[in-house]
Order: C-alpha cells, then structure tokens, then sequence
C-alpha cells in the first residue's frame, strides 16, 4: 500500500504535497506523543496570550493542586509537612513556597521510594 501512496504522492501537486505531509506528521506526532501532549501544546499556546495576573493565577491554582496531591500521595511529602505541622491548606500562594524546605540531592538519594506518589504505578516509572 505505502508503495502505490509514494507513487501518487509524487504526481501530487506541491501544495497538496505540502499538505499531505503536514497532516502525515500531525498524526505521527499525535501517535507518538498521545493526546496529553497535544493538550499540553494548545495550553502553552494559550498561556502566552496571557496577562501577568492571569499567569500568576494559573501557577497558584497549579500549586494548589501540586502540594495537595504531595500531600495525599507522597510518603515523604506527609511526613515532611505533619513534622513541620503544615497542611496543604497552608502552601496556598507562591509567597508560601519558603515553608517548604527545599529537595537536595543528598535527600533524594537518601529518600529514595518516599518521594513516590503512590497514585503512580511503580511500573509506569522507568528504571522503577
């Protein structure tokens, strides 16, 4: 089949050719990335058309999320903000991200599976 598609293909005229191609490589990209990139992709093209406030509104919103799914899925993450008696309630805005001790590399390292989010199937990990 692909040898009589070639064949056709070259008696195209260039700008059906250009189109053929444009639309093949838009759904090799889409097999090979899937639909969360092509999400990702449209929101990237949407978020710089965006204002500094509504940026700034995304990331926290963004963060919201990010240290509430730390929280309830991340062994260390837990332990980390009980010992420091914080709750995801408390890391709100990104003027709240000092509270949080930053990750070194000596820690990840040493921590190791306590920095897995357990909503993750180890599997789904490479080298895992």
């Amino acid at each position: 089949m692909w040898h009589k598609a070639r064949k056709a293909y070259k008696h195209l005229p260039l700008p059906i050719q250009t189109s053929v191609i444009a639309l093949y490589g838009r759904l090799i990209r889409s097999e090979r990335f899937g639909p969360e990139a092509e999400r990702l992709g449209h929101l990237l093209e949407e978020t710089e058309r965006w204002d500094a406030s509504r940026m700034h509104e995304y990331q926290e919103g963004r963060l919201r999320t990010v240290v509430t799914h730390a929280y309830d899925t991340v062994p260390h993450y837990r332990d980390l903000m009980d010992s420091l008696g914080l709750v995801p309630s408390d890391v709100q805005r990104l003027e709240d991200l000092p509270k949080l001790p930053v990750l070194r590399k000596e820690d990840v390292r040493k921590l190791g599976r306590k920095l897995r989010s357990g909503a993750v199937h180890r599997t789904a990990l490479w080298g895992a």
